[in-house]
């Protein structure tokens, strides 16, 4: 419940505890600051998880190696203070010195190499760029609940801002550190759709919106995947050029975004990023974005991509199918007969096709089976126009329209 005075009852009686068992065993007596629960945390992982700053910061001064350890999940303190907010904690334990000054004294230079080496073998290193950016993102600390003043809210954001600001300023080599994934910050901060904190991490680095997971990912190709536009419009005002870049599968940007079936990151790349052949692209197993949607079924998505004039249907994919003919195969045994969703984006391929692709030579064209029929078929129809509405209302020319022809 984090009760002080409790605490420090029993940290004293903590410290009293012997190393060693009565009965002479030679087995090591566990602290009851260090012992683990079913989980594997101990009592400062226990602390910190339940956003008990004081608690925390007292089960840190009576045993600073605490911060090491790790629990069953493979998470530092340090990493669980930084996700619940816990600015206090997080700047107590990375202010924590990895060596003794007595020792520094004595060889400074080989202080410096430990230091160094604890950083890169030290648990805290996978989990550094997670903590950093959760830490910096502006929400540390911050919970929006509908209890609380607009102002209360922006005060606090603005205090952690700051906070988390003076921390990378002090501490900024542990900007560039990476988790076991190879994510850097940049990619933990796309994933909350967090454009300060990609802004501020831009201002102090500026090349790790470059820098590729161990999936050959981008930044960009994160926040595609999680669906945040606010985080693809700050990386695209900076860096507009990683939009070119592709992962491990040769998939783009429009790759992700449609694989994920996250309609909002898609409709924010259209709009900002110009390059045609982008869209057009064939992963490395020559599947174009258009292509992917519709063997995905991901039918938003290949209805947005249809309605941008430079994303071509016409494109076959190294089975020598368009997205047309392999949604018309795959509906061409009785069981897999299309449904209304299906028939419309089977005809809105193969109308595209019709007026675009005069000139190439496509599969042939069949009547796909229909299944539904009476309510349902009237339900789905329903759905469809609804779809069609959204898409309509939302969708953003990238050259613009003129609004007399």
């Amino acid at each position: 419940m984090g009760k002080l005075k409790v605490l420090e009852l029993l940290v004293g009686l903590a410290q009293a505890w012997p190393d060693e068992y009565p009965d002479g065993s030679e087995d090591t007596l566990l602290s009851p600051l260090t012992m683990r629960n079913c989980a594997g945390n101990t009592p400062l992982h226990e602390a910190v998880g339940n956003r008990r700053s004081a608690v925390a910061l007292a089960l840190i001064d009576a045993d600073l190696y605490m911060i090491h350890d790790v629990n069953g999940r493979h998470e530092s303190p340090l990493e669980i203070a930084s996700r619940e907010g816990l600015v206090d904690v997080v700047r107590k334990i990375v202010d924590i010195p990895w060596v003794d000054a007595e020792f520094v004294e004595w060889n400074p230079s080989a202080a410096r190499l430990f230091t160094k080496s604890c950083w890169v073998v030290t648990p805290i290193k996978h989990e550094a760029a997670a903590i950093f950016v959760k830490f910096m993102v502006g929400k540390i600390g911050i919970s929006l609940h509908p209890w609380r003043g607009r102002q209360q809210c922006t005060d606090e954001l603005t205090m952690a801002t700051r906070e988390g600001t003076g921390l990378l300023e002090n501490r900024p080599d542990l900007i560039s550190l990476t988790d076991s994934s190879g994510n850097n910050a940049v990619h933990y901060a796309v994933q909350k759709n967090d454009a300060r904190a990609v802004d501020m991490i831009h201002k102090m680095q500026v090349s790790l919106a470059y820098e590729r997971n161990q999936v050959q990912q981008t930044p960009l190709h994160a926040a595609a995947r999680y669906g945040s536009p606010e985080a693809i419009k700050a990386l695209l005002r900076r860096c507009p050029d990683v939009a070119e870049m592709v992962d491990g599968n040769g998939c783009n940007v429009f790759h992700a975004a449609v694989v994920s079936g996250k309609i909002d990151a898609l409709r924010c790349l259209l709009s900002r990023v110009r390059a045609a052949e982008l869209l057009n692209q064939v992963d490395g197993e020559g599947n174009t974005p258009l292509y992917l949607s519709a063997s995905m079924l991901h039918i938003p998505c290949a209805l947005m991509l249809l309605e941008d004039r430079r994303v071509a249907p016409c494109i076959l994919n190294g089975d020598g199918q368009t997205a047309r003919s392999l949604v018309q195969a795959n509906a061409a045994g009785g069981e897999n007969a299309m449904d209304a969703y299906e028939m419309y984006l089977w005809k809105q391929l193969k109308r595209e096709e019709s007026k675009r692709c005069r000139k190439h030579q496509l599969p042939p064209v069949t009547l796909p089976r229909h299944k539904g029929s009476g309510k349902e078929a009237i339900k789905q129809s329903v759905g469809i126009h609804l779809v069609i509405a959204t898409l309509v209302a939302t969708i953003t020319m990238p050259g613009g329209y003129s609004q007399v022809q």
